[in-house]
């Protein structure tokens, strides 16, 4: 309870909104009520703002920490390694780093999409960091999504790759540059195996649809890899049933959480978030 309370003032300090530098990238957060800390954590192409409603129903419990991950959102990549690939393996260790940065030393994760995947590899890098992990969506390997839709992203990745060497105006080659590596995410990442799934030690909740664009037999198989899980696959649910159907997601978050996570603080609620 005192370190809690001691990573709470050291955030405090910080303010509610922020950047946290490296060499390589400039990342930015927002921090809202008090408790334990609970990081929130979007999807490819996405921003922090798609969980706003979200976060503020969580920050009556919880300390909530949206993050804009690395060339997403607020979050840039410096100019010396903009045309680098993007990976969910550097998203996990920026994730870790910014945890450093803010004084926490555990936390619960909450990841849609490409985000369940970053939490996923830093709970499974990091396994004395993660106090839990909620996975909407997620997929362990590339395999996970249907083949349909990994062909679909092949031939967005290869012609990207052809017309970013074209001369167009920088603003353009820019843009296709960031398609290309937002479609390079989705084919190279992430790669948790087998081994690497075992290596996750904190309980963790596996969501995902039937309709989704992962493939229900690997969300199945993530739950056989990963010691502590719980797994709900939701009927005629799609992959943004999470922003759609929100009620029904957090319903099975908040059993999650008041299962198999102990200490949570209650909290007043935050209403300025946006």
């Amino acid at each position: 309870m005192e370190k809690m309370e001691e990573n709470e003032r050291k955030t405090a300090k910080r303010g509610t909104k922020g950047y946290f530098h490296t060499k390589d990238i400039r990342l930015y957060y927002e921090i809202y009520g008090k408790g334990m800390p609970l990081i929130m954590l979007h999807g490819n192409g996405e921003s922090h703002r798609i969980f706003y409603r979200q976060a503020r129903e969580l920050a009556v419990k919880y300390q909530v920490i949206l993050v804009d991950s690395r060339g997403h959102g607020k979050s840039v990549i410096k100019r010396r390694k903009q045309g680098i690939p993007l990976l969910i393996s550097d998203m996990a260790e920026d994730l870790v780093c910014l945890m450093d940065y803010l004084g926490i030393g555990k936390a619960i994760l909450l990841g849609f999409s490409d985000g369940a995947n970053v939490a996923l590899d830093a709970a499974s890098s990091h396994p004395e960091r993660a106090a839990a992990v909620v996975s909407v969506s997620g997929n362990a390997l590339p395999s996970g999504l249907y083949r349909f839709v990994r062909l679909f992203i092949m031939a967005e990745y290869l012609l990207t790759c052809i017309l970013e060497h074209i001369p167009y105006s920088l603003k353009l080659r820019k843009k296709l540059i960031y398609r290309r590596q937002l479609a390079g995410l989705m084919l190279y990442s992430p790669r948790l195996n087998a081994d690497r799934l075992g290596q996750i030690t904190a309980p963790v909740l596996l969501l995902a649809g039937m309709l989704d664009l992962i493939r229900p037999s690997h969300t199945r198989w993530m739950a056989d890899m990963i010691p502590h899980s719980d797994l709900k696959l939701i009927r005629r649910a799609t992959h943004t049933a999470f922003l759609k159907k929100e009620k029904q997601y957090m319903n099975y978050i908040w059993m999650f959480l008041e299962r198999r996570v102990p200490g949570g603080q209650s909290a007043t609620s935050f209403s300025d978030i946006k």
